[in-house]
């Protein structure tokens, strides 16, 4: 209880200094709440709530804030978490086997996928991701500029960790055999590249040893290390315990099905003259959050002005009774936006997942949970039990959310829900948190 109390305080100091430094910025460039509301897509309330300390920035309100006024993370009291944003980025290049955590503020630097494999490579700080490079790379294959990458290690003094890496993913993608679909086609255009690069990047006849393990901390360990070592991390002189299998069982992590559904919607779609914001809720964001994983039959998107343009388009593509419905028994589904239980200001963050015709947005794992406590029947219950027994939500913040999403609807036709509402998130709070109740004012005429 303890660790959770300094948590939410050092969130809550953050959460100050944001709003502070924003507040200060705004009125040091002469703009009203108004002004830069608009630019952010926030209301002129919801902002004046913010710059209060009255909730938290979403990610991508923070990052427009920085590009705005020409700031970094620094100026705002914010203590980077490289190793938490190189993480992320791995997750959003290809590796979907490792956790992506949501509360870190991504500091732009692993924006492209050579940023992060070239920073693994230079500051190997864990075996997890040397190994998660194989999916990173064939995700990614068409994105990498190889020799440029190649180009940059020699110069950093490791001039033989790009090819280790590249022929450690080829020897992973050849001893494995996925099933049909976009990794299989990934990996075979991959195999393709990489071989290409390898014709073109041959091990020195004598490589100088390099110790890539950080457990190497003695002669006898380099020794023991070394002598253990497979012939392909000899014949580029890597010192390291690291096998092809261990690359193998990294790339063939099952990637959600949700991931492989919407890269083949967007396989499919007819391109049109821009790209389209697909804002996803429920389960389906959830799945692209987090390492959760479980069954499920929709993707739920939100009906913007965006999203109705394209409805028909979507729906024959991926609806119910679609033939990618038939093929990966997931279909789309659009939801009107009156019926959601969306708190207000509802917080939205991209998700890469190298679409060329999409833009995904999905709502924070936070919003989610409240959205599932208005039903809160099977299902819902999975979810969020799982979201919080991961980590995923904090108490105090899911606390100010409910509130928000009471003070929100209790003047809108659905305030007759609020009190099942308010009940299920007690029981979220007794039963997965293990806190007593907290106490939520609710209309007079709705109290039970």
């Amino acid at each position: 209880m303890t660790k959770t109390r300094d948590h939410d305080s050092k969130l809550s100091r953050t959460r100050r200094a944001i709003a502070a430094q924003v507040r200060s910025l705004r009125r040091a460039r002469g703009w009203t709440q108004a002004e830069l509301a608009a630019k952010l897509g926030l209301s002129q309330s919801r902002l004046s709530e913010l710059e209060a300390g009255d909730g938290s920035f979403a990610a991508e309100h923070l990052l427009t804030v920085l590009a705005l006024f020409n700031v970094d993370l620094a100026g705002f009291g914010v203590e980077e978490d490289d190793d938490g944003d190189l993480q992320n980025a791995l997750v959003r290049h290809g590796a979907k086997h490792l956790r992506e955590r949501s509360e870190v503020v991504p500091s732009g630097r692993y924006t492209r996928p050579a940023d992060a494999v070239r920073t693994v490579l230079l500051e190997p700080r864990s075996e997890r991701w040397l190994t998660a490079l194989a999916p990173v790379v064939v995700w990614s294959i068409d994105e990498l500029a190889l020799p440029p990458l190649q180009h940059d290690l020699a110069v950093a003094g490791v001039p033989n960790r790009l090819g280790w890496l590249v022929e450690n993913v080829v020897a992973a993608t050849r001893s494995t055999t996925a099933p049909a679909g976009p990794w299989r086609q990934r990996s075979r255009r991959a195999e393709v590249v990489l071989a290409a690069f390898l014709a073109h990047v041959e091990p020195p006849a004598s490589p100088a040893p390099d110790p890539l393990d950080r457990a190497i901390r003695s002669p006898k360990t380099w020794q023991e290390v070394w002598s253990a070592a497979s012939p392909l991390s000899r014949r580029w002189g890597v010192v390291t315990a690291l096998q092809p299998d261990d690359f193998a069982r990294s790339s063939m992590r099952p990637m959600h099905p949700i991931d492989e559904f919407l890269r083949d919607v967007d396989a499919a779609w007819t391109p049109g003259d821009r790209r389209i914001r697909l804002p996803l809720f429920g389960s389906a964001a959830l799945f692209l959050q987090t390492d959760y994983v479980r069954g499920t039959k929709d993707g739920d998107i939100l009906e913007t002005q965006e999203v109705a343009a394209v409805r028909e388009r979507l729906l024959a593509l991926a609806g119910r009774d679609s033939a990618l419905h038939r093929r990966h028994r997931i279909y789309l589904e659009v939801v009107g936006s009156g019926i959601p239980f969306l708190p207000p200001g509802a917080e939205w963050s991209p998700r890469d997942l190298g679409l060329s015709h999409f833009d995904l947005a999905v709502l924070s794992v936070t919003d989610v949970v409240v959205t599932k406590l208005k039903r809160f029947h099977g299902d819902d219950r999975a979810d969020v039990s799982a979201m919080v027994e991961g980590g995923h939500v904090e108490h105090a913040r899911l606390v100010r959310r409910v509130r928000d999403a009471v003070d929100w609807f209790r003047f809108d036709a659905r305030a007759d829900l609020l009190p099942r509402f308010v009940a299920n998130f007690h029981t979220v709070e007794r039963d997965y948190f293990g806190v007593a109740e907290t106490r939520v004012e609710l209309p007079d005429d709705l109290e039970r």
